[in-house]
């Protein structure tokens, strides 16, 4: 699902995370991926259900914690909530110091999807504070 994603095919990587979780539906990585795809569709209902099934397998998936504020931000407009969530997938996440440039450039998708949010103080915080741990 992840290379129809990042092509923008949207409809086929939720297909394919769909078949993903028919295998394997402990698989917490799945729903969270397949939320990502329904958060890009603007389809914040099962964008939020994949997420609050992911944590239901795993509350520390860093990237359910990434879409959960991605989600809370453009669809909830909850910076308090959408923050909580940044630091949490911070936490869990396996983040290297250059990923963190992704949330700043504005080619990149994750900027287009935290426009607004990566650009407060308290963000810029959060990624300092994890930049370099």
């Amino acid at each position: 699902g992840t290379v129809f994603d990042e092509l923008g095919d949207l409809d086929r990587a939720i297909a394919d995370y769909g078949q993903s979780i028919r295998l394997s539906p402990k698989d917490s990585r799945a729903y969270s991926n397949r939320a990502l795809s329904w958060l890009k569709k603007g389809d914040w209902e099962r964008s939020k259900n994949d997420i609050e099934r992911a944590f239901s397998l795993n509350r520390e998936d860093s990237r359910a914690h990434c879409n959960a504020a991605l989600l809370f931000w453009n669809w909830k407009k909850s910076k308090d909530l959408a923050l909580r969530h940044v630091e949490l997938c911070f936490r869990h996440g396996e983040f290297q110091p250059k990923d963190f440039d992704a949330f700043f450039d504005e080619a990149r998708e994750e900027a287009r999807l935290t426009k607004g949010l990566s650009n407060t103080e308290e963000f810029r915080a959060l990624v300092d504070k994890y930049r370099n741990r």
